[in-house]
């Protein structure tokens, strides 16, 4: 796994098989595609792209997205 970490938001990927990302301290889901999972933590807003995205075990930590990730941008809020 690679561990992603930036102020209070960590994001693990499965880089091998390119198929979970879980995002902690997820806030918000601003946007919900197929393509496309736009989320909002405290100072980030997260975009991961791919092909048949899913969002599941939503929870008050965090969201796991499913699919073929193919990427993962980080943007502080504000930017």
């Amino acid at each position: 796994f690679c561990v992603f970490a930036s102020s209070k938001v960590n994001i693990f990927k499965n880089c091998f098989a390119r198929r979970d990302v879980l995002v902690e301290n997820c806030r918000r889901i601003l946007e919900l595609n197929d393509v496309l999972v736009r989320l909002r933590t405290g100072r980030l807003s997260i975009q991961i792209w791919g092909q048949g995205l899913t969002v599941t075990d939503l929870n008050a930590g965090g969201v796991r997205v499913s699919g073929e990730i193919r990427n993962v941008e980080l943007t502080p809020v504000g930017a």
